[in-house]
């Protein structure tokens, strides 16, 4: 009987555990695509890496001089 109640604990705290674990690595994984999608960037003139392609791929689709004037944004440190 306690051999019953002592594994039944251990069940218990195994799926607690993979809970919290796989909480943290969603929670993880919404932090990177954040920093990698979304944060504002001085390099890019204060825009996200998403805004500052989508920009990118509109003037030159226009083909126009704002190409050169947004890449040469990306190459100042």
């Amino acid at each position: 009987m306690q051999q019953a109640i002592t594994i039944n604990i251990t069940i218990a705290l195994f799926f607690s555990f993979f809970t919290i674990c796989i909480s943290s690595f969603q929670q993880l994984h919404h932090y990177i695509e954040f920093y990698n999608n979304e944060r504002f960037q001085k390099k890019l003139n204060n825009l996200s890496p998403v805004e500052y392609r989508t920009r990118l791929l509109k003037a030159a689709k226009r083909n126009d001089r704002q190409v050169e004037q947004i890449y040469s944004v990306s190459i100042k440190f």
